[in-house]
């Protein structure tokens, strides 16, 4: 088979990587269930998860760059279909969290090696956009593969967790021998430094100003609050309200899609008038608004609406965010990485509140975001001074 340097095809296989990769999480919670595993584990299993992804990050990238994107971003999709294979088959639970890590390890390689083809395949003016039709093909087509797995996992809960590998593994078999990889340096030497996770914060620390300082600040209670509240919100649809699995997929997929036109739509709109720090602040109040009627209330309908328009209000305020963290490259590596580490532990702390109370992960994504509203305003502030 001939391998060609053919964009469009690189995309849909890029999509279709996350197609797969998204099939198992609707059915997730059900599947916990059904081993009788401690309520703190659906937060454990994730923040073991997003520790793979930080970790691992900075050396998929310098692997990346000396044997080649398409490589490194097939053998992700191929060991993450393993990984799955193992999560869906383990019956305890440090199997079930050693899966994890391993799927957070090698999802970590697709992401990385996936970008990283397509910022090397054009000019710089051209990265930007090009990488934000993979983020968009990535959430939309994910989205598509949420549904359909809550669909399946409503026939048979394990249906999902057979059908992943098998799909992870023939689309990275076919991008693999069909994606003309990019010529890499194999040559290159690998430093140790060049693959610490923790670089980003050395770099940062050395240009850290006070408005640094709070905005990221911000971005970690953020990502904090989002990741406690979307962790146990997937639990507690089935665990208290005990829907089906097509709920939790058919939810994430309408998010999906009214985020991507939102972003295509309202968004160009708001970042063409106003400043970001402006618009994020109305994005974190809505949020806060959307997060206490969904807590208090007693109607299911309104329920579901409220907590439908959290997310798709997170959807739309993270692209603001990126835009106010890529001063320079060494400002976004560490957004990056303080954004991942508030995943880290707000999914950590989902598990062990949901415990205490199933309630109180969601109390404490609204107390977490009202710190982050009002270090908001002390952000615009100071941005306001330095301009």
């Amino acid at each position: 088979m001939k391998k060609i340097k053919n964009l469009p095809l690189f995309y849909a296989c890029y999509g279709l990587m996350f197609f797969a990769a998204n099939l198992a999480h609707p059915i997730t919670p059900a599947f916990f269930e059904s081993l009788n595993y401690p309520n703190y584990m659906f937060g454990v299993a994730f923040s073991l998860m997003s520790l793979g992804v930080f970790l691992i990050s900075p050396m998929w990238s310098k692997i990346a760059e000396k044997h080649g994107y398409i490589k490194v971003m097939s053998l992700g999709m191929v060991v993450y279909g393993l990984a799955q294979l193992w999560f869906g088959l383990g019956r305890n639970i440090v199997s079930t969290l050693l899966a994890r890590l391993l799927a957070g390890i090698f999802t970590a390689a697709t992401q990385v090696g996936g970008l990283l083809y397509i910022s090397n395949f054009f000019e710089e003016e051209k990265k930007g956009e090009r990488i934000s039709l993979a983020m968009a093909l990535q959430v939309s087509i994910g989205a598509a593969g949420f549904f359909l797995g809550g669909y399946l996992g409503n026939i048979n809960i394990m249906l999902p967790l057979y059908i992943q590998p098998i799909l992870c593994i023939l689309i990275a078999v076919f991008a693999f021998f069909t994606c003309e990889d990019i010529a890499s340096d194999s040559s290159k030497k690998i430093k140790l430094e060049e693959i610490n996770p923790f670089k980003a914060f050395g770099g940062v620390l050395k240009i850290l100003t006070p408005t640094i300082v709070v905005f990221y600040a911000i971005v970690a209670l953020v990502s904090f609050s989002i990741t406690c509240y979307d962790t146990s919100f997937n639990y507690y649809i089935k665990n208290v309200l005990n829907l089906p699995s097509i709920y939790n997929g058919a939810i994430k997929g309408s998010i999906a899609v009214i985020g991507l036109l939102l972003n295509f739509t309202l968004n160009r709109y708001v970042s063409n008038k106003f400043k970001p720090y402006n618009t994020n602040i109305v994005y974190y109040g809505l949020s806060i608004l959307f997060l206490t009627i969904f807590i208090i209330t007693q109607n299911f309908v309104i329920f579901l609406t409220s907590a439908i328009l959290v997310f798709i209000t997170d959807s739309i305020t993270k692209p603001i965010q990126q835009i106010m963290g890529t001063t320079n490259s060494t400002v976004y590596g560490g957004y990056n990485s303080i954004n991942a580490l508030g995943m880290v532990s707000g999914s950590l702390s989902a598990g062990y509140l949901y415990t205490v109370n199933p309630k109180l992960p969601f109390y404490a994504s609204l107390f977490i975001l009202l710190i982050a509203f009002i270090l908001s305003f002390i952000n615009k502030k100071q941005r306001q001074m330095n301009v």
